[in-house]
């Protein structure tokens, strides 16, 4: 036996008796008492990033991606003999996403899984929120109610809102432009809660009254144009508002109906013990105090610890004395949540198959968690590691590739080609978007959309594009490939075809050169920090490795059988 390295057990030859007929496929390997099956494999590597995968072809691939289930398992029993599993910390966490969990899908259940959306409720909903129609707003911002009633007072007259805007108006972004903003908006999209009340609801041309503003100043507004939205530009948006608010009705429905099943009832010298002790200052509370109950229901109960430890994480101002603030949290934090568990509970959700897999695959990876803390906790890194670091890898700290663009994507070139005559004519390119383009997301957004470094394949025709282009200039057309199913295309178009877009860089990192070490020292030490933790962490799994070697085989012919049967 090799006295470095890690070695496994090979269990050449080694087939088990009636393996096959197992629903989870053959075993691959066996640590302890615990087996790996081809099916957990297939799942593993189903879930893997692909920047995890390993490099090496074939079998020896999937001996690699074997290798990883066998090192967590050894891991987790490493973990247990250490006492690591009982971390309090690690198992709040898990209780709480699993709490989280039946919550999530009980409601699922019982609440989206009843909502449908007809399409006239869609239609209304459509046009009692504004989003039928979008508008371009003028601004002008002024000191004091008196001036901005003087600009009323000039703009009813017949003074020009542009140029009363560039003489007067104290709002920077938009003083310059004749007051003007450079996209249109449909009314929830406003800036602000009384833009949304007070100018959206304008007609066209129309000029409001004086309106108090953050900080104290005042403004007048003007609606300069409007465009209709088409629903199916927004339809997503709409369908999604309507199921949130019928899921809200629904909830207060469900919450009635389980309070009367469960009978929830107050426990009064729970809470006048607690709001005993918060009035008299006090933090600190005995085990028995914290498990006095507040609230009883058919199956459980709600201490006043559950509230101590929920409101650490949830608490929320609420006006009024300690009692009813107390009173408040409870019955809208703690009563519907621990009713909705004990209605999971008793409905078997958290014994279902489905449930039960993802209790143990969080725990799993809380512990793996904890691990890794309790092994990596004292590695730290100098300033000179850092430095050097930054020395020597000035391509890890350039910025990434990003762009922000105002855009047209339109089917032809020929229709391309007319749009950019028209921008440059003077014709506003996001108004324009507005109307023609057929990139959805932008939509809502008056042709503006970003793109980030990792969409940079899906998009590389934009990228280049902009290389060499400063933020204001206009590009295009630039013929661009568009994934099937992504935008809608008009009649005699093939989805997923090639389309043209005419774009305005708005802003843009191509080309930038690395960072210097004052403003990336942070992420220079953390990127170290991370590669020393990674070290100490596979000298742990090596170590732990060859102590748990005697407990694991490998079963090699169920391996190759399984590569052979997949064509790896």
């Amino acid at each position: 036996m090799r006295a470095a390295g890690p070695v496994l057990i090979l269990a050449v030859g080694a087939v088990l008796p009636g393996c096959g007929e197992d629903p989870r496929g053959p075993v691959l390997a066996e640590v302890g008492d615990s087996r790996i099956h081809a099916s957990e494999l297939r799942r593993y590597e189903e879930r893997l990033a692909e920047s995890l995968r390993s490099r090496e072809a074939g079998i020896e691939g999937r001996r690699q991606h074997l290798q990883a289930l066998i090192d967590k398992e050894i891991l987790i029993r490493e973990a247990a003999a250490r006492g690591w599993d009982r971390d309090r910390g690690m198992r709040r966490r898990l209780e709480r996403e699993w709490t989280r969990r039946l919550v999530q899908e009980f409601l699922a259940r019982e609440v989206d899984a009843r909502i449908t959306l007809e399409e006239q409720e869609v239609r209304d909903h459509y046009l009692k929120s504004g989003r039928d129609r979008a508008v371009r707003c003028g601004r002008i911002d002024v000191g004091s109610r008196e001036e901005a009633e003087e600009i009323v007072r000039l703009l009813e007259e017949g003074a020009d809102f542009g140029e009363l805007a560039r003489q007067r108006s104290i709002h920077a972004p938009t003083a310059a432009q004749g007051g003007l903003y450079t996209g249109f908006v449909t009314g929830d999209q406003m800036p602000l809660p009384v833009m949304r009340e007070k100018v959206y609801p304008l007609e066209k041309g129309e000029i409001s009254e004086p309106l108090p503003l953050p900080g104290g100043s005042y403004g007048v507004f003007k609606v300069v144009e409007e465009v209709t939205v088409p629903l199916e530009r927004v339809r997503r948006l709409v369908e999604a508002e309507l199921h949130r608010e019928k899921a809200r009705v629904r909830s207060v429905e469900l919450g009635r109906e389980l309070r009367e099943a469960l009978d929830a009832r107050p426990r009064e010298d729970g809470f006048e013990l607690l709001a005993a002790r918060l009035e008299s200052g006090e933090s600190s509370f005995s085990e028995a105090d914290l498990g006095s109950v507040l609230y009883e229901f058919d199956g459980g109960a709600i201490t006043v610890g559950e509230l101590v430890d929920s409101a650490r994480e949830n608490y929320r101002e609420h006006s009024g004395d300690v009692r009813e603030q107390v009173r408040w949290f409870a019955e809208s934090v703690l009563v519907p949540r621990a009713l909705i568990v004990q209605a999971a509970l008793d409905a078997g959700i958290d014994r279902e198959p489905k449930m039960a897999a993802w209790r143990r695959a969080r725990e799993h990876e809380r512990l793996l968690a904890v691990i890794r803390k309790e092994v990596t906790h004292d590695v730290s890194v100098a300033e000179a590691e850092a430095r050097r670091f930054h020395h020597e890898n000035p391509r890890l700290f350039l910025p990434q590739e990003n762009l922000t663009l105002d855009e047209v994507l339109v089917a032809t070139r020929e229709e391309a080609v007319a749009l950019r005559r028209r921008i440059e004519g003077g014709e506003d390119l996001r108004l324009l978007a507005l109307e023609h383009t057929l990139r959805h997301q932008a939509v809502p957004d008056s042709g503006r959309f970003h793109l980030h470094e990792y969409e940079r394949e899906a998009h590389e025709a934009l990228f280049e594009a902009a290389r060499e282009a400063a933020p204001g200039d206009l590009v295009g057309p630039v013929e661009v490939e568009t994934p099937a199913g992504r935008f809608g295309s008009p009649p005699g178009t093939a989805s997923g075809d090639r389309f043209h877009s005419v774009f305005r860089v708005v802003e843009s990192t191509l080309g930038a050169g690395p960072r210097p070490f004052a403003e990336v020292e942070t992420r220079a030490r953390a990127m170290v920090l991370r590669r020393k933790r990674d070290a100490a962490f596979y000298r742990f799994l090596t170590e732990v490795r060859q102590r748990h070697e005697p407990q694991v085989r490998i079963h090699e012919q169920n391996l190759r059988a399984l590569a052979r049967q997949e064509g790896s």
